[in-house]
C-alpha cells in the first residue's frame, strides 16, 4: 500500500456558507500575532465529503488553493491545512509561544452520527462534528496553558456553518439536525438490524434528551495552531520504516524551526539540530528529549490546577505538546468546575506514563526506533534503560518532580513505591541543582513529611514523640500543643511510606537549621544559661506556626547534635 493511500491523504471537501465569530462571551478568538487576515474566512469555510457524490451540491467543490489532508486516521473530525507550494508560516502568540501547523476541527462530513458520552459536557458525541458546548473551555484552557510556556494547542479562526452535507444534499444546520434525528430514531428501530445498518449507543428512551440536547446545540467548525501537525499516534500509522522516517523527518524539520540549534547537550551535531539520517538522532529524540517534553506540558497543566482527563497518543503531539482541550477541567476556567485533586493529578501522569511506554514498546516492535536500549545519561556517567524493566518510567517520574511547583511530596511516595531508586535520584538531582534547592526544600517542608510515615500504633507513637521532643528541647510545658499538633497532623496525613522520608530528611532539617542559625544564632551569647528559651522561642517560630513541619524522631538526632555546638559556642564564648 503507498504512503498517499495511507498517511497525509488529501481529503474531497466543499465550501458551505458560514460566518465567524470575534469573541464568544468576551473571550477573544484570534491571539495577538496570527498572521492570516480576516479576508482568508470565505475560503476555510470548508467541510469534507470523502466518498460522497458532490456533483449532487448545490455548492461546487471549493477550487480555494488551501487543501485540506488527513494525516492518519487517528485524526478523526480533525485535518491538516496545506497552502499548495506555500510554506506553512511561523508565527508567535503574545506570550511567546511559536506556532506553524494549522488544521480544522468539526468538519468531517463523511459520515456524522450521534453516540452517548461521558466526556463531552453535553453527554452526547456528535461525529466529525464539534459542538458549542466546549469553546469557552478550549479557549480557556488554552490561554492558561500558553501564557505559562505550554506546548498545545491556540484557537484561531471560530466559524459556525449556516449550512451543512447529508447524504449528497447542503441543507439548513436545523434540517440537518432533524435528518440526524430521525436516522438515530430508525437505527433502534426492530426492523432495521441489517448488517448494512450503522448503531448507535443512544437508545429510544435517549431520544427525548438528545432532542433536547441537539435542539440548543450550535455547531463550530474552529481552526487551530499548533506547534507540530503530526500526533503521537501517527507514527503507530506507518505501515513501513520508510513511511515512518518520513513522518519523522516532517516532525524533526518542524521541531528545528520553532526551537532552533537547542539540543548540542543530547545529540552530536555541531548545529544543534535535529536530523533523521544521524543514527543517533532517533533514540535520543524518543528517550530524552521528547519524554521532557511531554512531562513536562503535563506538569504544566496540573501547575494551573487543571486536568486533561483524557491525555493519549492521540492527542499529544510528536512535539510532546497537548492538545484537544475540549475535555480539560479545573476552577481556574471559571466554568464551575470542582477543585482538581492531587490524586487525580498523579493517576493522570502515571497514566501518560503508561502511554508513552506503550508507544516505545510498539514502535521497537514494529522496527522503528531501536529496542531494547537506549542512553539517558551523559558520556561519564551513562544511564541505560531498557522499554521491558520500566526505567524510561524512573526517568519520567524524575522531570515530572521538578517540574512540579508544589505538591511535590505529595507525588514522591507513589514514585518511591514504583522505582525504590527514586529517592536517591531526587536527592542526586537536588544536591546537582542549588538553583532548585530552595523551591524543593520549601515544598518539602511546607507539604507536612507527616505524609511519610506510617505509624502502626498511632497513640503510642504520637505520646512518644511528643515526650522525647520535650524532653529533648527542656521545653515541657508545651507538651499539651505538640502532642495536639501531631495528633492533627496524624489524622489529616498519613501515607504508608516511611523509607522515603529517610531519604528527604536531612535536606529538610538542614534548611530548618539554616533558618534558625539565621533567625536565632545571634542570642546564644545573650541569653547564656538559659539557652533553653531560645529552643523555647524556636519552635514557636518553627513548628506551632507550621512553618516547618518536622517533628520526627529521625531527625531529633539531628537537631540536638546542632543545639549541642550552639551551646558549646555560648559556653566558650561565655568562659572569654
Amino acid at each position: 500500500m503507498s504512503t498517499a493511500e495511507t498517511l497525509y491523504e488529501p481529503v474531497s471537501a466543499i465550501t458551505i456558507p458560514a460566518h465567524s465569530y470575534n469573541e464568544v462571551h468576551d473571550e477573544v478568538i484570534t491571539p495577538p500575532g496570527f498572521p492570516l487576515k480576516r479576508g482568508h474566512i470565505p475560503d476555510l469555510c470548508i467541510v469534507v465529503v470523502n466518498g460522497r457524490p458532490v456533483n449532487r451540491m448545490q455548492y461546487p467543490d471549493s477550487t480555494s488553493f488551501i487543501k485540506l489532508a488527513r494525516i492518519s486516521s487517528v485524526h478523526g473530525r480533525s485535518f491538516k491545512v496545506g497552502y499548495g507550494e506555500v510554506p506553512a508560516v511561523l508565527w508567535q502568540d503574545e506570550f511567546g509561544n511559536k506556532f506553524q501547523a494549522t488544521s480544522t476541527k468539526g468538519n468531517d462530513l463523511v459520515s456524522p452520527w450521534v453516540e452517548k458520552s461521558t466526556i463531552n459536557p453535553s453527554g452526547f458525541l456528535y461525529r466529525g462534528l464539534q459542538d458549542s458546548d466546549s469553546i469557552i473551555r478550549v479557549l480557556r484552557a488554552s490561554r492558561l496553558i500558553r501564557a505559562n510556556r505550554g506546548d498545545t494547542e491556540v484557537m484561531t479562526r471560530l466559524i459556525e456553518p449556516e449550512a451543512l452535507p447529508l447524504d449528497g444534499f447542503l441543507m439548513p444546520v436545523e434540517v440537518f439536525k432533524e435528518i440526524l434525528l430521525h436516522k438515530i430514531e430508525a437505527a433502534n428501530l426492530p426492523d432495521n438490524s441489517g448488517p448494512d445498518m450503522e448503531r448507535s449507543n443512544v437508545t429510544l428512551d435517549d431520544i427525548p434528551q438528545l432532542r433536547e440536547k441537539i435542539t440548543r446545540t450550535k455547531f463550530f467548525i474552529t481552526h487551530r495552531d499548533t506547534s507540530v501537525a503530526e500526533r503521537l499516534a501517527d507514527f503507530l500509522e506507518a505501515s513501513t520504516k520508510e513511511e515512518f522516517l518520513m513522518m519523522l523527518q516532517k516532525v524533526f524539520q518542524a521541531i528545528n524551526r520553532i526551537h532552533p540549534n537547542s539540543y548540542h547537550d543530547r545529540i552530536e551535531e555541531e548545529s544543534g539540530n535535529l536530523d533523521i539520517n544521524i543514527p543517533d538522532h532517533i533514540p535520543a529524540y524518543f528517550a530524552s528529549i521528547l519524554p521532557q517534553y511531554i512531562v513536562s506540558n503535563t506538569a504544566i497543566f496540573h501547575n494551573q490546577e487543571l486536568l486533561h482527563q483524557y491525555i493519549h497518543n492521540g492527542n499529544v503531539l510528536a512535539s510532546g505538546g497537548i492538545c484537544d482541550l475540549d475535555s480539560v477541567i479545573g476552577e481556574p476556567l471559571g466554568l464551575g468546575d470542582p477543585p482538581v485533586t492531587g490524586e487525580q493529578k498523579i493517576n493522570e501522569f502515571e497514566n501518560v506514563v503508561q502511554m508513552y511506554r506503550d508507544l516505545l514498546i510498539k514502535l521497537s516492535l514494529k522496527g522503528f526506533i531501536p529496542f531494547p536500549v537506549y542512553n539517558l545519561g551523559t558520556d561519564d556517567k551513562p544511564l541505560y534503560f531498557s522499554v521491558e524493566d520500566r526505567d524510561i518510567g524512573r526517568f519520567m517520574y524524575l522531570l515530572y518532580a521538578m517540574h512540579r511547583d508544589d505538591e511535590v511530596l505529595e507525588f514522591m511516595a507513589r514514585a518511591q513505591s514504583k522505582f525504590p531508586s527514586f529517592g536517591e535520584d531526587f536527592k542526586k538531582l537536588y544536591e546537582e541543582n542549588p538553583e532548585t534547592q530552595d523551591i524543593i526544600c520549601n515544598n518539602l517542608t511546607r507539604q507536612l513529611g507527616w505524609d511519610y510515615i506510617c505509624a502502626v500504633d498511632q497513640k503510642s507513637m504520637i505520646k512518644q514523640i511528643a515526650n522525647n521532643f520535650t524532653a529533648l528541647f527542656n521545653v515541657t510545658d508545651l507538651q499539651g500543643v505538640v502532642e495536639k499538633m501531631i495528633q492533627n497532623i496524624f489524622t489529616d496525613k498519613t501515607l504508608a511510606s516511611p523509607e522515603i522520608f529517610n531519604v528527604y530528611s536531612e535536606l529538610v532539617m538542614r534548611k530548618v537549621i539554616d533558618d534558625f542559625q539565621e533567625q536565632h544564632g545571634h542570642h546564644v551569647t545573650e541569653i547564656g544559661d538559659s539557652y533553653g528559651e531560645a529552643v523555647a522561642q524556636m519552635v514557636a517560630d518553627v513548628f506551632i506556626t507550621r512553618e516547618y513541619n518536622v517533628l520526627m524522631l529521625p531527625v531529633f538526632k539531628i537537631m540536638l547534635e546542632e543545639i549541642d555546638k550552639f551551646e558549646a559556642e555560648a559556653s566558650s564564648e561565655q568562659n572569654l
